[in-house]
C-alpha cells in the first residue's frame, strides 16, 4: 500500500501540466483513498488487487469472470466502473492504452503513460499461440505459459514502438521498459528434465533480497537525445 502522505510521479507530472493515464497493474491500495485515481492519475484501466483473480474488497480481480477464466476477458476498473473486456488481459491493456496515447498525442497534450502488466505473473497462462512452440520445444505447461506470456509482452511493446514511429513522436517522447523485481519462476523441465530458467547468472530470484531478486531491466530510450548503447 502506498503511504497517503507519499508523493507518486503522476501527482507531480499532473502538476506539471501533463495528462495521466495508468493501465494494468496498480497494487497499492484497493480502499478508495488509495486508489490511483486519488494519486495522480486522471485515466485509470487497472484489474485491481495483487493478481487477476485474488479475493480483495473493493477491487474487480475478484469478479467471477477473472476467477473462472483468468486473464481471458477480464472485468476491469475503468475510471470507477467496472467493465467486460474481450481478449488476453496484456493485450487489452496494450490496446486500452494506445488508444488513450493516440489522444493525447492528437490534441497536442504533454502524458505520462503507466502501462503495468500483470504478466509475466503466476499463474502462468498464455494465449494457446504464444504458448504452443514451447510445449513442442518440450518445456512442461508452466514454463511455456511463462514463456508465452514474455513473448507477448515483447510483441505488444513492439507494437508501442510501431505506433510511436507512426505517430512521428520520438523526438519529445520517453520510453522507459522495466521490471518491478527479480524472476518468479526459478526452474521448470524441458523433456522431462529440471531445468533452471535464465537469471543472467544472479543468484535467486523474486522474494530474495539477493541480486537476482532485486536486480531488474531498465531500458530507455529517447531518440537522437539519450546515446544509444550507454550503460
Amino acid at each position: 500500500m502506498l503511504c497517503r502522505s507519499t508523493t507518486s510521479t503522476a501527482q507531480v507530472l499532473q502538476k506539471a501540466g501533463y495528462a495521466t493515464g495508468i493501465f494494468g497493474k496498480w497494487h497499492l491500495g484497493d480502499e478508495e483513498p488509495y486508489q490511483p485515481h486519488n494519486r495522480g492519475f486522471e485515466e485509470v484501466f487497472i484489474h485491481g488487487a495483487g493478481g487477476i483473480g485474488q479475493a480483495y474488497d473493493c477491487s474487480c480481480a475478484d469478479a467471477p469472470p477473472n476467477r473462472e477464466n483468468r486473464y481471458f476477458d477480464c472485468v476491469i476498473r475503468h475510471n470507477r466502473q467496472f467493465v467486460e473486456t474481450k481478449g488476453f488481459c496484456t493485450d487489452v491493456f496494450f490496446q486500452q492504452a494506445l488508444g488513450w496515447i493516440k489522444k493525447r498525442k492528437d490534441q497536442e497534450n504533454p502524458f505520462f503513460a503507466y502501462i503495468s502488466t500483470n504478466a509475466p505473473h503466476g499463474p502462468m497462462i498464455a494465449p494457446e499461440p504464444y504458448k504452443r512452440p514451447f510445449l513442442e520445444a518440450g518445456y512442461d505447461e508452466n514454463t511455456a505459459g511463462r514463456y508465452g506470456m514474455i513473448v507477448n509482452i515483447d510483441d505488444n511493446v513492439g507494437t508501442l514502438m510501431q505506433k510511436m514511429d507512426d505517430w512521428k513522436m520520438w523526438e519529445n517522447t520517453l520510453l522507459i521498459f522495466m521490471a518491478d523485481n527479480g524472476q518468479a519462476s526459478r526452474s521448470g523441465q524441458l523433456n522431462g528434465k529440471r531445468v533452471q530458467h535464465h537469471a543472467a547468472g544472479l543468484k535467486n530470484g523474486k522474494g530474495s533480497p539477493n541480486e537476482g531478486g532485486t536486480r531488474v531491466p531498465a531500458f530507455w530510450r529517447w531518440k537522437d537525445v539519450l546515446p544509444e548503447g550507454r550503460d
